[in-house]
């Protein structure tokens, strides 16, 4: 108990301690009994936001469990040996990649769509993340992506060169580019 109450005081003590203008750019909060800061930093006159997300693992690889959480409290969700290599109950890191780029594409998508004069209506993306063995342990080897759009005013060609633009451009496909993405767009 004493250690989590040193640990706390440090961290208000660090936030204390922050600048005028550092503090401008941070917010905190308590969730679920955890003091949780979210920093905007400026690039280009533009704040952007730096994103956390945590886990713990208890236990020896086989017979071990975890928790993963994301650093908003909008989600926490139980991990194992089996929900990541078997088809065991709870999530795995794969299972958030495939999210987070599903969301950011579909996200990209709808962003360069209306730059480009074709705002969509609606963009939907599924993520399929193929974890397999390798040589010297596992690897994400691919990412399947499969997206519809409503798109009014679109031909299908302009529709799939902004959509394989988005692939190469959204940050978290960036984030992966040692990783094959593939991409099936339609129209719907």
């Amino acid at each position: 108990m004493m250690g989590r109450l040193a640990g706390q005081n440090r961290l208000r003590a660090a936030v204390r301690a922050l600048s005028e203008s550092e503090a401008d750019n941070r917010v905190c909060q308590r969730i679920a009994g955890r003091i949780v800061c979210i920093t905007s930093t400026t690039k280009g006159g533009k704040t952007m936001a730096t994103r956390t997300g945590s886990a713990l693992w208890e236990g020896t690889l086989k017979e071990g469990k975890g928790t993963m959480k994301l650093g908003s409290g909008a989600f926490e969700g139980p991990y194992s040996f089996s929900s990541r290599f078997e088809e065991g109950k709870g999530t795995n890191p794969e299972e958030l990649i495939g999210a987070a780029e599903a969301g950011c594409f579909s996200m990209a998508l709808a962003f360069n769509l209306e730059k480009a004069g074709h705002p969509a209506k609606r963009v939907s993306t599924a993520a399929t993340v193929k974890l397999e063995p390798g040589d010297g342990g596992f690897k994400i080897t691919s990412i399947d992506l499969k997206t519809e759009a409503n798109v009014p005013g679109i031909d299908e060609t302009k529709f799939k060169d902004q959509a394989e633009l988005t692939k190469k451009t959204c940050p978290v496909s960036v984030a992966l580019a040692g990783t094959q993405i593939n991409l099936e767009a339609k129209l719907v």
